[in-house]
């Protein structure tokens, strides 16, 4: 599973629980965080079993966001770092933030035809952090995100 991957999963169960605020226990928090897809199923169908809360949830929102996740991926057990990625998706989603858009640093290398170490030396990092980047790894700082829109429009 890659951090786009689990912060997507994070944000979709955050909009379950914002749709069901009594749903989400400790219990549940820890399994959703743990085992992603397991969750989501589970809050599916109680969300379908409540009154009013279908209908709360942003179905299109929620369809455009699970198609970014490999459906291989989704019973994956989470390591700390995924699971630091799904809470980080999982309470924007509570604060009502939309989903945060994804940024392909491969592919806008790959249209300029650079190579990692060439893109890393016009954002002023390293071509391992560009790699961890492109691999899911770790993601950008909102500085580099800002460098790497202003560098590459």
């Amino acid at each position: 599973m890659t951090s786009r991957e689990a912060y997507i999963l994070g944000w979709v169960f955050g909009q379950y629980a914002r749709a069901m605020p009594d749903y989400v226990t400790p219990g549940i928090y820890n399994n959703a965080m743990n085992i992603p897809g397991q969750a989501w199923t589970q809050a599916s169908i109680e969300a379908s079993r409540r009154k009013g809360a279908w209908e709360k949830l942003n179905h299109d929102a929620i369809g455009d966001a699970v198609t970014e996740i490999d459906p291989d991926h989704i019973t994956d057990r989470m390591n700390a770092y995924l699971q630091s990625q799904w809470s980080v998706g999982y309470f924007h989603a509570l604060a009502g933030a939309p989903l945060s858009p994804s940024i392909d640093i491969k592919a806008i290398r790959k249209e300029r035809g650079m190579t990692q170490s060439q893109f890393a030396e016009a954002l002023g990092v390293s071509a391992v952090t560009v790699a961890r980047w492109e691999t899911g790894a770790s993601k950008p700082s909102d500085a580099n995100l800002v460098k790497i829109r202003e560098v590459f429009k």
